[in-house]
């Protein structure tokens, strides 16, 4: 998408460019705090060892932590992509022509209803999208009635900026996981086993993040609470089944112990030594 656009802007062609501000806005501000988190995490499951300065890992989520802020802070970017989004849902309320990013809100606004639960990945991405069309729809609302009920533009966009930033978290998680699971699709890898590896990746973290969000799940989609459980039991064996080949993943990436600079990550497994 960033190649198409800078091909056209070079002919004066900036249709294209708003949805590309807005998907590369809320893209930064999730990855970058899930960077954050996740590092974090580690951190943490290393116990006492986390807080050893020989282990790199304060001095790594320092840096994760200011991504957070630099290149345009995070709750800023997230409320560009908010305003993208309300201009959006109108547009669809008016049966406008939508870009594909934001094509799902077409199906929020005509009032389609949603499959049948059954906990399969194609459910859950439809989920997703009835989580950001709900959430957007909802801000959108409060939003206008604001501003029917005598409120200025510029306050009623400070008062609903907590349920604004929150559509575009759910706006990127939609695109996140669509894009994860079409690129699986489309591998086109001659070594089965790599397919297998990538699927593995792709699953937990769709249904990871479907329990992250389950309130909003259980509020805009057609899941009912008995299906959380389920959904619950699938991540713990999906979690079983990745952590037999976890490290050989991480191996992959080969990254240089002048980059980690940590003393745990000693192959051998003496730390202290």
């Amino acid at each position: 998408m960033y190649n198409t656009v800078q091909s056209q802007l070079h002919h004066c062609d900036y249709e294209k460019l708003p949805e590309l501000h807005s998907l590369s806005c809320c893209l930064k501000a999730v990855v970058s705090a899930d960077t954050a988190a996740g590092i974090e995490q580690l951190r943490l499951s290393c116990g006492g060892h986390g807080y050893v300065t020989a282990n790199n890992r304060p001095v790594l989520y320092g840096f994760a932590t200011s991504v957070c802020t630099y290149e345009g802070e995070n709750t800023v970017l997230y409320l560009q992509t908010a305003r993208y989004l309300v201009k959006s849902w109108k547009q669809a309320m008016d049966g406008k022509p939508l870009p594909e990013s934001v094509e799902y809100l077409n199906e929020a606004a005509k009032g389609v209803k949603h499959c049948r639960w059954n906990n399969g990945l194609e459910c859950l991405i439809d989920a997703y999208d009835a989580v950001a069309a709900g959430s957007i729809c909802s801000a959108a609302g409060n939003l206008y009635r604001r501003i029917r009920d005598g409120v200025s533009m510029k306050e009623a966009w400070n008062q609903t900026s907590i349920e604004l930033a929150q559509c575009a978290k759910a706006h990127a998680r939609v695109f996140i996981v669509k894009s994860f699971a079409k690129a699986i699709k489309q591998l086109n890898s001659k070594s089965e086993e790599f397919r297998q590896v990538m699927f593995q990746l792709c699953e937990p973290y769709i249904v990871y993040w479907a329990l992250r969000n389950v309130g909003n799940i259980l509020r805009f989609s057609s899941m009912q609470k008995e299906h959380a459980q389920t959904l619950h039991s699938r991540l713990e064996y999906l979690l079983l089944t990745i952590r037999r080949i976890a490290v050989g993943i991480v191996d992959g990436f080969d990254f240089d112990d002048h980059i980690l600079c940590s003393a745990l990550g000693a192959y051998d497994g003496n730390v202290y030594e």
